[in-house]
């Protein structure tokens, strides 16, 4: 066990879920680049 901080698996987790968060919000951004009417 890894006492000091998050054990490694809480922490792959984590990045897992900002990485997809990440690649939702780039989704959202190239849908805007390529209407070029602004999002919604």
């Amino acid at each position: 066990m890894n006492f000091n901080g998050t054990p490694f698996f809480l922490r792959t987790l984590a990045i897992d879920q900002i990485e997809r968060k990440l690649y939702q919000l780039l989704d959202i951004l190239d849908i805007c680049i390529i209407g070029l009417d602004g999002c919604y």
